[in-house]
């Protein structure tokens, strides 16, 4: 219907709509091309640009309330120009939060096949100590500042007992942190908020111990076993006279070993029924000496002579269901077997794999 003016309110076509609004409601222009100004103070943002990687055009329109001076708009100006030149969506990213972008990354990570004790460790880290001061910040809004705050709140964490955090335990954190922005920067074309920014300090240095076995203690750890765990000898031999990690152990199939050339091929590792590469990605050979070639053919003989479930896997040291065992599987084992040869100390795959490293730097090998 006609006002009778000769103008349609309800009408859709952008020219009649501008006719109805009154002179008050429209922004001026300023001196500044693409920054209008209302009566009240207020302000609207109309950048143009092109994008670099396509040639298209483009217009992003924004308000700003009057609280913000004449050069925040003009910031906000440049800033955007600078989002169409680079062909972001800047309404999608405006509702990024740290939070939503680390649900992204854990998955895309989880897709790239990242280990899963390494993939639940980022999950502990950001669930417990970086997203619930840093989720709730849009990726395009997080500075240098609120990073440095992070810093300064990490550095007053305790544990549950009130004992300070390690400086190891901090520079894992941090590294987690900088990690899942600079991906996020690079990815949405945004500044990095870490650089220059120095991780979190702790007074309290790390405890972990490397800990190393002497000749004496590591046959004597070995005789033990022998006695106690018979079925579980020839696992742990092979882990202390080759160095191996205990998921590469596992993951060993008859395929990866000759016993006539007196060679170990590792190529893979198992963690939680995982088969991946090894941690360094690149596969390696292991020499076997005499005993080692003697106790794998033994080995091997009682599984077919046994009829072992584990046969048609191929894998040389099986669980009792025929499958990968778990890295940790010979912990119970190892700690009775500490007990037995009074060791003083707690005994695991990672520390036979430094005493080999150690005996052979003894012999000058």
């Amino acid at each position: 219907m006609n006002s009778g003016n000769g103008r349609h309110p309800d009408c859709p076509n952008r020219q009649c709509r501008r006719k109805t609004m009154s002179r008050k409601d429209q922004p001026r222009k300023t001196r500044i091309p693409g920054l209008y100004q209302y009566t009240d103070g207020s302000w609207l943002i109309r950048a143009y640009g092109t994008e670099t990687k396509t040639g298209r055009r483009r217009q992003i329109r924004k308000t700003l309330s009057l609280v913000h001076t004449g050069a925040q708009a003009l910031e906000v100006l440049a800033k955007l120009k600078t989002e169409i030149a680079v062909g972001r969506n800047t309404q999608s990213l405006q509702r990024i939060t740290v939070s939503d972008y680390a649900e992204l990354w854990l998955e895309g990570k989880a897709k790239q096949g990242l280990r899963r004790k390494v993939l639940r460790h980022y999950t502990d880290v950001l669930g417990l100590h970086i997203l619930p001061n840093l989720g709730v910040y849009y990726l395009n809004s997080l500075s240098r500042a609120e990073v440095l705050a992070w810093v300064a709140w990490i550095e007053k964490k305790t544990k549950a007992s009130g004992e300070l955090y390690s400086q190891d335990t901090f520079s894992g954190w941090w590294r987690v942190l900088c990690q899942l922005l600079r991906d996020a920067c690079a990815t949405y074309g945004l500044k990095d908020p870490t650089c220059r920014v120095l991780g979190p300090k702790s007074t309290v240095r790390g405890r972990r111990e490397h800990r190393t076995m002497t000749q004496v203690e590591l046959a004597a750890f070995l005789e033990v076993i022998q006695e106690l765990a018979p079925h579980r000898y020839v696992e742990a031999f092979v882990l202390a006279y080759t160095g191996m990690r205990a998921g590469e152990l596992y993951a060993l199939t008859w395929e990866d070993v000759d016993l006539e050339r007196g060679q170990i091929r590792i190529a893979r590792s198992v963690s939680n029924k995982q088969v991946t590469p090894t941690k360094t990605g690149a596969p390696r050979e292991v020499a076997l000496t005499d005993l080692l070639i003697t106790l794998l053919r033994d080995h091997r003989r009682r599984l077919i002579e046994g009829q072992h479930i584990g046969l048609n896997s191929g894998l040389v040291f099986p669980s009792r269901v025929g499958s990968h065992r778990y890295p940790n599987s010979l912990e119970k084992v190892f700690k009775k077997a500490v007990t037995a040869a009074k060791i003083e100390f707690r005994v695991t795959p990672q520390v036979l794999r430094r005493t080999f490293n150690t005996l052979l730097l003894y012999l000058g090998i």
